[in-house]
Protein backbone atom coordinates (compact mmCIF):
# COMPACT_ATOMS: atom_id res chain seq x y z
CA UNK A 1 0.00 0.00 0.00
CA UNK A 2 3.26 2.33 0.11
CA UNK A 3 3.03 3.76 -3.18
CA UNK A 4 6.46 5.15 -2.54
CA UNK A 5 8.52 2.16 -1.67
CA UNK A 6 9.86 -0.64 -3.45
CA UNK A 7 9.63 -4.03 -1.94
CA UNK A 8 10.63 -8.02 -2.95
CA UNK A 9 8.90 -10.05 -0.41
CA UNK A 10 9.76 -13.65 -0.52
CA UNK A 11 8.40 -16.63 1.68
CA UNK A 12 10.97 -19.30 2.40
CA UNK A 13 10.97 -22.29 5.52
CA UNK A 14 13.27 -23.48 7.54
CA UNK A 15 12.08 -27.18 7.03
CA UNK A 16 10.42 -26.77 3.89
CA UNK A 17 10.35 -28.75 0.34
CA UNK A 18 9.28 -27.63 -2.75
CA UNK A 19 5.46 -28.21 -2.52
CA UNK A 20 2.03 -26.47 -4.12
CA UNK A 21 0.23 -24.31 -1.35
CA UNK A 22 -2.11 -25.80 0.73
CA UNK A 23 -5.82 -25.70 -0.91
CA UNK A 24 -6.94 -23.91 2.61
CA UNK A 25 -4.25 -21.67 1.89
CA UNK A 26 -5.42 -21.11 -1.33
CA UNK A 27 -8.87 -20.85 -0.88
CA UNK A 28 -8.61 -18.24 2.09
CA UNK A 29 -6.49 -15.88 0.29
CA UNK A 30 -8.47 -16.19 -2.80
CA UNK A 31 -11.53 -15.02 -0.71
CA UNK A 32 -9.26 -11.28 -0.68
CA UNK A 33 -9.08 -11.68 -4.55
CA UNK A 34 -5.03 -13.09 -3.42
CA UNK A 35 -4.26 -16.00 -6.53
CA UNK A 36 -1.12 -18.01 -4.87
CA UNK A 37 -1.71 -21.06 -6.51
CA UNK A 38 1.87 -20.88 -8.68
CA UNK A 39 2.73 -20.47 -5.01
CA UNK A 40 4.91 -23.16 -3.83
CA UNK A 41 7.09 -23.95 -0.55
CA UNK A 42 10.83 -23.70 -0.66
CA UNK A 43 13.66 -24.14 1.83
CA UNK A 44 15.81 -21.12 3.26
CA UNK A 45 19.01 -20.88 1.60
CA UNK A 46 22.23 -18.83 2.61
CA UNK A 47 21.98 -16.64 -0.53
CA UNK A 48 18.64 -15.69 0.64
CA UNK A 49 19.53 -15.09 4.02
CA UNK A 50 22.43 -12.65 2.89
CA UNK A 51 20.49 -10.70 0.31
CA UNK A 52 17.73 -10.06 2.48
CA UNK A 53 17.46 -7.06 4.52
CA UNK A 54 15.21 -8.02 7.14
CA UNK A 55 13.93 -11.61 7.60
CA UNK A 56 10.76 -12.03 9.49
CA UNK A 57 9.74 -15.08 11.43
CA UNK A 58 6.18 -16.04 12.65
CA UNK A 59 7.86 -17.75 16.25
CA UNK A 60 10.55 -17.32 18.56
CA UNK A 61 11.27 -20.54 17.89
CA UNK A 62 12.02 -20.05 14.25
CA UNK A 63 13.83 -17.24 14.84
CA UNK A 64 16.33 -18.67 17.31
CA UNK A 65 16.67 -21.78 15.12
CA UNK A 66 17.82 -19.46 12.39
CA UNK A 67 20.16 -17.38 14.47
CA UNK A 68 21.61 -21.38 15.09
CA UNK A 69 22.17 -21.49 11.68
CA UNK A 70 22.67 -18.06 10.33
CA UNK A 71 24.32 -16.25 13.29
CA UNK A 72 26.52 -13.47 11.01
CA UNK A 73 22.63 -12.23 10.32
CA UNK A 74 21.53 -11.99 13.89
CA UNK A 75 20.39 -8.10 13.30
CA UNK A 76 18.20 -8.67 10.52
CA UNK A 77 16.32 -11.71 11.70
CA UNK A 78 12.88 -10.42 13.80
CA UNK A 79 9.52 -12.23 14.60
CA UNK A 80 7.13 -10.54 12.89
CA UNK A 81 5.32 -9.16 16.04
CA UNK A 82 8.69 -8.16 17.33
CA UNK A 83 9.12 -5.91 14.24
CA UNK A 84 5.20 -4.87 14.58
CA UNK A 85 6.30 -3.61 18.23
CA UNK A 86 3.31 -6.11 19.37
CA UNK A 87 3.25 -9.41 22.04
CA UNK A 88 2.46 -13.09 20.37
CA UNK A 89 3.41 -15.27 17.68
CA UNK A 90 1.73 -16.38 14.37
CA UNK A 91 0.52 -20.18 14.79
CA UNK A 92 1.65 -22.33 11.84
CA UNK A 93 -2.08 -23.26 10.40
CA UNK A 94 -0.72 -26.19 7.90
CA UNK A 95 -2.86 -29.13 8.11
CA UNK A 96 -5.56 -27.30 9.97
CA UNK A 97 -9.03 -25.95 9.26
CA UNK A 98 -10.28 -23.20 7.28
CA UNK A 99 -10.72 -21.22 9.87
CA UNK A 100 -7.10 -22.04 11.41
CA UNK A 101 -5.98 -20.42 7.61
CA UNK A 102 -8.33 -17.54 8.02
CA UNK A 103 -7.08 -17.29 11.44
CA UNK A 104 -3.58 -17.11 10.70
CA UNK A 105 -4.11 -14.67 7.23
CA UNK A 106 -5.73 -11.75 9.20
CA UNK A 107 -2.99 -11.93 11.99
CA UNK A 108 -0.65 -11.64 9.43
CA UNK A 109 -2.55 -8.89 7.71
CA UNK A 110 -2.60 -7.09 10.97
CA UNK A 111 1.53 -7.71 11.86
CA UNK A 112 2.52 -6.86 8.36
CA UNK A 113 0.18 -3.33 8.52
CA UNK A 114 1.18 -2.48 12.24
CA UNK A 115 5.19 -3.16 11.33
CA UNK A 116 4.94 -0.71 8.01
CA UNK A 117 3.15 1.34 10.09
CA UNK A 118 5.60 1.51 12.60
CA UNK A 119 8.83 0.89 10.44
CA UNK A 120 8.52 2.84 7.00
Amino acid sequence: KNKNKNFVVRSAGLFADERPVSGNAKAVMDELGIDISKHYSQQITREMVEEADLILTMTESHANMLLAVFPDVADKICTLAGWAETEGEVQDPYGGTMEDYRNCRNQLEKLIERGCQNNL
